[in-house]
């Protein structure tokens, strides 16, 4: 089982959390363990462990220095593709397995 740790700003949005929570799990399944972190209530010296970290912004990889040893770990996760990498989703070659997430209903 893998350990996902996703970071948020604050608990304000209850709904949003458990709404990527569970679609996380839904594709995922039985195969990650997640975490829920908020920013706001972090420790200064609190470091996590976990096999990847999710992040809503980039803008918040700046609070993580302190939190997350391995930034090639991190992912920065969206609704859709955004524009600076579209080029590398063109330059996946054909043939290759590649997992789509539509989260839409």
């Amino acid at each position: 089982m893998k350990k996902l740790a996703i970071f948020y700003r604050d608990r304000i949005n209850q709904a949003a959390i458990l709404y990527i929570q569970n679609n996380l799990y839904s594709v995922l399944g039985e195969y990650v363990d997640i975490t829920n972190y908020y920013l706001n209530e972090m420790g200064e010296s609190e470091v996590i462990q976990a096999d990847a970290y999710l992040v809503l912004y980039e803008g918040m990889l700046g609070y993580l220095v302190r939190h997350i040893g391995d930034f090639s770990k991190v992912v920065v996760i969206g609704r859709s593709i955004q524009k600076q990498y579209l080029q590398q989703v063109r330059e996946i070659p054909g043939g290759t397995d590649v997992l789509v997430i539509n989260d839409s209903r």
